[in-house]
């Protein structure tokens, strides 16, 4: 490994577990990587017992130089994207260790086993709520959309929507404090207000960030 830098051997080091004991349902595309350590495949197999037995999937991982202090872009690819309320038509995963929660003590297979175990605890195969929205109008990098995480809680994403009048506010709940509120803490939305979602550029008005929204209708 001499003359490779520390990210590079970090990624070395990977690839020779992977290749020599891989997680079951879980295998490198030994010859991509080799040839750009930048840049994995990795062949799944969804676990027997679950909605996906017997269906196979290709994950793309791509690693910065700062890897693994800097989360790899890990999406989806080929002819069968998953089914699932965490996945986008487009590839796009969203789980937390991807972004938020990534951790230099992560490697590529507990991500892989993260996402096999994210499968294996489907009830029900459906897109996201807002596929249609978000794969329209995303960045290609997942990375570059700002995720909010909350346990429980659906995922939908609001794009320039006026809210129709309504007898009572529509609570939304913010992951930031860029608005002057408390991570979680609930904004009331009055009606006809408009909200833009996406991706979240530097904007001075927070009614114009770009984010993507839990909305709960519990006062509806």
């Amino acid at each position: 490994m001499a003359g490779m830098s520390p990210s590079e051997r970090r990624l070395q080091k990977e690839l020779m577990s992977l290749i020599k004991e891989p997680p079951p349902g879980v295998s490198v595309d030994s010859n991509i990587a080799e040839q750009n350590l930048l840049h994995w495949i990795i062949n799944m197999q969804g676990a027997a017992g679950t909605l996906y037995e017997g269906e196979s999937f290709q994950l793309q991982f791509k690693f910065s130089n700062k890897y693994p202090f800097d989360s790899p872009e890990v999406t989806f690819v080929g002819n069968n994207i998953p089914v699932h309320p965490h996945v986008y038509s487009n590839g796009h995963i969203c789980l937390s260790i991807l972004t938020d929660d990534w951790s230099p003590a992560l490697s590529v297979q507990s991500v892989c086993l993260s996402i096999v175990s994210m499968l294996s605890s489907c009830k029900e195969k459906q897109r996201p709520p807002d596929n249609a929205f978000y794969v329209k109008t995303c960045n290609k990098n997942p990375k570059k959309t700002k995720w909010w995480y909350h346990g429980g809680y659906n995922y939908i994403s609001i794009g320039f929507l006026a809210i129709p009048e309504i007898s009572v506010p529509i609570n939304i709940y913010r992951g930031d404090s860029s608005v002057g509120k408390a991570p979680g803490e609930k904004m009331a939305i009055t009606p006809r207000a408009i909200i833009r979602a996406g991706s979240n550029p530097a904007c001075g008005n927070w009614h114009l960030h770009r984010v993507w929204l839990c909305v709960l209708h519990d006062s509806v």
